[in-house]
């Protein structure tokens, strides 16, 4: 999802994957320090990104 949201956004958006455990599925997702959670959809990751860029 984060590649999508970085690609659809373009360099606006850096993505990082911090790696906790071997395996984390589904990810926990943040946008800056705004915790968006395991369950968080493309859609509402997209939304808080473009609030984030005021590209409401």
């Amino acid at each position: 999802m984060a590649g999508t949201v970085s690609e659809k956004f373009g360099p606006d958006v850096k993505v990082d994957v911090i790696y906790k455990d071997e395996i984390i599925n589904p990810p926990n997702l943040y946008v800056d320090d705004l915790e968006l959670g395991k369950n968080a959809t493309q859609e509402q990751l997209e939304m808080v990104v473009a609030e984030r860029l005021g590209k409401k």
